[in-house]
């Protein structure tokens, strides 16, 4: 959304327009004034805000919540980036990367690896090609290993598979994880499995310890 702040000429015409209907509610409120005796005036009818239930809420904090503020400061909070120099095993997981970013089944999928690899695993994450993101950091990730080549471009299940072969015979992961999705990664994880002569455990959405719910 943009921060530029527009003129709405209707709402002007109606502030010079003392006829109007609409004119006492567009001028603005003075919660306080110097009455003609030197006193300081305080209007308590304009204090406060129309809640979510239409009931009258008075901020006392010095922050007025539900104002009519069209401009709103976001800070944004750097949380401390958990660091793994010598892993004693790797989760390994392969993102779909739809459009070269993750997706928020990618970052789920993240999640529940960073659980499994504790504080002494590291998440390897293997992506196909080349890709826009840059907040793997963030979503959990340790390790980023990134297998280009054309062999890999469009649908190739195949030479991918022999491709996660490689990485596997390399870091011996303790875990492979596949977002079992329609976008690829349903049916590479199960080729990857086939290949490996394992059973994988499929529409997963829940780990405790050992257990797994699907």
């Amino acid at each position: 959304m943009s921060d530029i702040i527009r003129r709405d000429p209707r709402a002007e015409w109606i502030a010079r327009n003392r006829l109007h209907p609409l004119h006492a509610a567009m001028q603005p409120a003075h919660s306080s004034w110097m009455g003609p005796n030197g006193l300081m005036r305080k209007n308590v009818h304009g204090l406060g805000f129309i809640g979510p239930n239409g009931i009258k809420r008075i901020d006392r904090s010095g922050v007025q919540q539900g104002g009519t503020s069209k401009r709103s400061a976001v800070s944004d909070v750097q949380l401390p980036v958990h660091v793994v120099a010598a892993p004693a095993f790797y989760i390994n997981v392969v993102p779909d990367m739809i459009g070269g970013r993750l997706s928020s089944h990618d970052r789920d999928l993240l999640g529940l690896a960073r659980q499994l690899a504790g504080a002494e695993g590291a998440v390897l994450a293997v992506v196909f090609g080349e890709h826009k993101e840059t907040a793997f950091d963030s979503a959990g990730v340790d390790r980023l290993l990134a297998l280009n080549g054309n062999e890999f471009d469009g649908y190739s299940p195949e030479q991918r598979v022999q491709g996660l072969r490689a990485v596997d015979n390399q870091f011996g992961p303790q875990h492979w994880l596949f977002p079992d999705s329609r976008n690829g990664g349903g049916e590479l994880g199960r080729r990857f499995a086939a290949s490996l002569g394992e059973r994988p455990a499929t529409r997963v959405w829940q780990v405790k310890g050992e257990h797994c719910t699907s």
